[in-house]
């Protein structure tokens, strides 16, 4: 007998088949939690205890967990997120705050840059009314203390009535004079320059000298004879004598003395603060001023006692010098003139009493 062959049904059949067996198993699954959720939700709802509900009792404690745990990390990550952007808008915040202190120090030093500037021409226009004499006052704009030349720059000109050797001060005595002049500034020799020279005259004795620059930042006087007592501390006053600087203004103050064999070597300490100038005054006329009670006696007693021999000499070339704006030894300018000094000292007999001397 021959065996039938058993129909199993189509490809077609046989996937559809598939497809529903899985369907039923999604779907009971679907049932089963379903069927967990209404046992938790009737737990809630009435109150049963464990021994009364069975499986679905077992069933809720397994799926509560899990919701704890979900609902702690919800928690968890909404704290750290709202942790999070405090931090960032605190470092904001910072960061807002360092900008404004930056901005308001950079104001604060602005602001008391104008203040300096405008004590600077505060006590310039206060110096200047005091003096009774023609002055214009100049902003400084450039400086050069060190190396040669030493000057100023200021922001007056030959359209202001600037001309060379006029003498300009600030608050506390000279400064130096006017080298050249141009159309709107002109540049200042300031005291301490080398090539720089003024008649001063000592306010303890009355004896004159000449205030001259040296490569440093100090002045020294020249030409005081050793035998003329100086004392540090001793003021200094402008002599009028270089026809620059008119007579009776504030030089400095002597800030040591070294005793030579002839003269005296002294430094000074100036009465302007050359580092900080910033306002200055220029005088447009030369006008002396009156000197101290005791200066003007002292110098009034020197000039009833010159001095006599080389001493004399000496003297009377040194100013002559200082007058012309000379130095012994410069080149490229013609030599000075002492023409009047030898005509001065051969009619009174100066010549010859050095002459005498030294050949003793």
């Amino acid at each position: 007998m021959q065996a039938q062959p058993t129909n199993r049904g189509s490809p077609a059949k046989r996937i559809a088949g598939a497809n529903s067996g899985r369907l039923d198993g999604i779907l009971l699954a679907a049932l089963v939690l379903a069927q967990a959720g209404l046992v938790v939700y009737q737990i809630g709802k009435d109150g049963k205890e464990p021994s009364d509900v069975g499986v679905g009792y077992w069933v809720a404690s397994a799926v509560s967990p899990v919701q704890h745990a979900a609902a702690w990390a919800a928690r968890s990550a909404t704290s750290l997120w709202s942790a999070y952007r405090s931090q960032v808008e605190a470092v904001q915040e910072i960061e807002a705050l360092d900008a404004q202190a930056r901005n308001l120090r950079i104001q604060n030093e602005r602001l008391e840059g104008e203040l300096l500037a405008m004590k600077a021409r505060l006590e310039t226009d206060t110096y200047r009314s005091s003096l009774d004499v023609d002055t214009l006052a100049a902003k400084v704009i450039v400086q050069r203390h060190a190396g040669s030349p030493k000057q100023l720059v200021v922001n007056r000109g030959m359209d202001d009535g600037i001309r060379s050797k006029m003498a300009v001060l600030a608050p506390g005595g000279i400064v130096g004079r006017v080298f050249e002049s141009y159309k709107n500034s002109a540049t200042v020799m300031l005291l301490h320059d080398p090539d720089s020279a003024v008649g001063v005259v000592l306010a303890g004795s009355g004896a004159r000298g000449v205030l001259v620059g040296t490569e440093g930042a100090a002045c020294e006087i020249r030409y005081i004879r050793s035998a003329v007592p100086v004392a540090p501390g001793e003021r200094i006053y402008t002599s009028g004598m270089d026809g620059i600087y008119p007579r009776g203004l504030p030089v400095g103050a002597v800030r040591s003395v070294d005793g030579g064999q002839e003269m005296h070597r002294i430094t000074v300490r100036l009465a302007a603060d050359m580092e900080r100038l910033t306002d200055v005054a220029i005088l447009l006329q030369v006008q002396d001023s009156e000197l101290p009670e005791p200066v003007r006696i002292a110098l009034d007693d020197s000039l009833k006692e010159p001095p006599t021999g080389a001493g004399r000499v000496k003297v009377a070339f040194s100013e002559a010098l200082a007058e012309q704006e000379r130095q012994i030894g410069e080149t490229g300018r013609s030599p000075p003139d002492f023409s009047a000094v030898v005509a001065s000292l051969g009619d009174s007999g100066g010549l010859s009493e050095a002459s005498s001397l030294n050949e003793e």
